[in-house]
């Protein structure tokens, strides 16, 4: 616990109430402890040096920030060290009732601190966050000696990039807060009213290391959209201009493409294609399955079109590999996305419109753009919610057992002859299970494998698990007729031959990310990918 900085708070002291100055405690922990036991689990150490080796063979592929040339320029200072990138993130969570009468008092900045009173005294980034530059500075200069095996490995983490919404980067980072200021893009210099009307990047204004330093001696918030200068400029290899990151899940589900949805529903609403109750009857019968059940959208208000916004929750679709020439491919179509936008609504872009324009140079520098955005990171609001009303301690467990025993009357023998020897001993035979925060259920589709040609499909009939905690699946073969382009999905139809079951590890499957078969009204059933493989 350290003291961050103070503010003014009343105190009954001897029957009055009284003005007391009184200390802002912030809270941390040691990110050099921490890593160091999360890196002397098993596997933990070799699971990442072979992903940087295995990331090492796709020179011409994105597949990680690994592959992008901000880590590239950054690795080139370390030689031959085992070095691994660190990201930050940052982001304010309101603790308790955020509509009660004490919203705002328990927000908490959560990065390694915990600050209860951010919201209404401003402590400076600098004093804020000097413990957390230090144990930053102390990763990447002084190695971390872990132990695995018995033998010793030295390890270096470097700081590859903070991530954040918008107002908590900017804020952070030194950049004005307000998106109606003057020069609010802490990417590039363009002023306010040519960021309204901006359809590709201008890489004249670009911000870089020299006008930035230009920028910071103004001092002129006002003319140049710095506040100060960034605290984590003390980090070696890191500046706020080359280290540059956008938030997808901000920008685009909870920004651009509310707006968007919002202009084409409504103009399809005008055009009488279909009604808003129509389109409302369709959204709640729609058959979501198990794997969606929990993402429903809700119904469209009709004053969220009139207010040019559908309000919706964030929900992606991403490739795990990409080529650095979609880069060109993205700007291009950011292009034509913007100036249709704007040629649609009659209005100017809004600041997430803008920020569309550079996301295709940081595709490159940062790899895929889905690695690095912020959804994982704020489910821990919700955890930290839990933790301060003491509510919800229950633990997500792995596994949920059905029975503790291999079905033989329903599987054929010759099926069983061939299972894996860990089941001989012991099975547990799941009616549901939970792995690496997937949700699978008996029903659901796997992809057993793909080609040029299409995917194939099998029904999960059966799932096991025994000593090795490796889920198995017992698949049932689906047929593939083909990809229906139009609705972007594969039609597939049963098979009855039970002799056509098939078992897997979860780990043997070209993708562990499960689907659902869906009928349409023309009778056929389809099965859709979350991303293209």
């Amino acid at each position: 616990t350290v003291v961050v900085g103070h503010t003014k708070e009343k105190r009954y002291i001897n029957g009055e109430d009284k003005l007391l100055t009184v200390p802002i405690h912030g809270h941390i922990l040691s990110m050099k402890k921490n890593l160091k036991a999360f890196f002397e689990l098993t596997n933990v150490l070799k699971v990442a040096t072979e992903f940087m080796h295995d990331s090492s063979l796709y020179n011409n592929t994105l597949t990680s920030f690994l592959d992008g040339s901000t880590w590239k320029d950054m690795k080139l200072k370390f030689s031959e060290k085992i070095v691994l990138p660190l990201f930050l993130y940052y982001d304010d969570a309101e603790m308790g009732n955020p509509l009660g009468s004490h919203s705002g008092i328990h927000k908490i900045g959560s990065v390694l601190f915990h600050t209860l009173d951010r919201g209404t005294t401003k402590v400076p980034n600098k004093n804020m966050f000097s413990r957390l530059i230090n144990e930053l500075i102390d990763l990447q200069t002084n190695e971390i000696s872990v132990c695995v095996d018995n033998a010793y490995t030295t390890i270096y983490f470097a700081l590859g990039l903070v991530l954040g919404d918008n107002l908590g980067l900017n804020s952070i980072l030194g950049v004005v807060e307000s998106f109606s200021a003057n020069y609010y893009c802490r990417i590039c210099r363009s002023l306010k009213p040519e960021l309204q009307k901006m359809f590709r990047e201008s890489f004249q204004s670009l911000r870089n290391e020299n006008n930035y330093e230009t920028d910071i001696n103004t001092i002129n918030a006002t003319d140049t959209g710095l506040n100060e200068r960034c605290i984590f400029h003390d980090v070696p290899n890191f500046h706020a201009v080359r280290n540059i990151v956008c938030n997808f899940m901000h920008d685009i589900p909870e920004g651009v493409a509310r707006y968007d949805m919002a202009i084409i529903v409504q103009n399809l609403i005008i055009i009488k294609y279909l009604t808003l109750d129509q389109l409302n009857s369709r959204i709640v019968l729609y058959q979501y399955g198990i794997t969606e059940n929990k993402n429903c959208p809700p119904k469209i208000n009709k004053s969220h079109l009139n207010n040019g916004s559908i309000i919706m929750s964030a929900s992606e679709m991403l490739c795990l590999r990409i080529q650095p020439e979609c880069s060109k491919l993205l700007d291009s179509l950011v292009s034509e996305h913007n100036r249709l936008h704007m040629e649609l609504s009659n209005k100017t872009l809004k600041p997430k419109f803008h920020l569309l324009t550079h996301y295709g140079r940081i595709l490159l520098k940062n790899g895929p753009i889905k690695l690095t955005f912020s959804i994982r990171f704020e489910a821990k609001h919700k955890v930290l919610n839990r933790l301060l009303s003491k509510s919800g301690l229950d633990q997500d467990l792995q596994l949920g057992m059905g029975t503790n025993r291999i079905p033989a009357t329903e599987l054929p023998y010759s099926f069983i002859s061939k299972l894996p020897n860990e089941f001989l001993s012991s099975v547990f035979n799941a009616s549901w299970l939970q792995y690496k925060g997937q949700l699978y259920k008996k029903g659901m589709l796997m992809v057993i494998n793909y080609n040029l040609c299409g995917c194939t499909f099998g029904k999960v009939m059966y799932m096991f698990s025994s000593k090795s905690k490796i889920p198995y699946f017992v698949l049932n073969r689906l047929i593939t007729i083909g990809f229906d382009s139009h609705y972007y999905a594969y039609e597939i139809i049963k098979n009855e031959n039970c002799s056509e079951l098939e078992g897997f590890y979860i780990n043997e499957l070209p993708d562990s990310t499960p689907t659902v078969a869906r009928i349409l009204g023309n009778g056929k059933m389809y099965a859709t990918l979350k991303y293209a493989l």
